[in-house]
């Protein structure tokens, strides 16, 4: 089984910028049940955004993002398994503008 969730939260970052990001599953996950294992992460466009420091604390994704170009669009897709082996999918909008 899976869910699927869509950030209505559109972020924007400078192309020099590294920022932290996160996807909160907190609402979508059943109480008592957590997300294990290492998150898999994949963004679209590839190989413009460099991704660091993921963790997962309290069902919350976490990690730090830099690069990109200038007037692109990202799409981060989240998958992450939790104990009860529930597979939940959120999506991310991040876009990068120069200033």
């Amino acid at each position: 089984m899976s869910t699927n969730l869509t950030s209505t939260t559109v972020i924007y970052k400078q192309p020099r910028e590294k920022i932290p990001i996160g996807m909160d599953f907190t609402n979508i996950i059943k109480a008592g049940d957590n997300i294990t294992g290492t998150p898999y992460i994949v963004v679209d466009p590839s190989g413009e955004i460099v991704m660091e420091n993921i963790s997962v604390i309290n069902n919350i994704v976490y990690m730090t993002v830099s690069s990109g170009i200038g007037s692109h669009d990202y799409r981060f897709d989240f998958e992450v398994t939790t104990v009860s082996g529930y597979i939940y999918i959120a999506d991310g909008l991040l876009k990068v503008r120069t200033r």
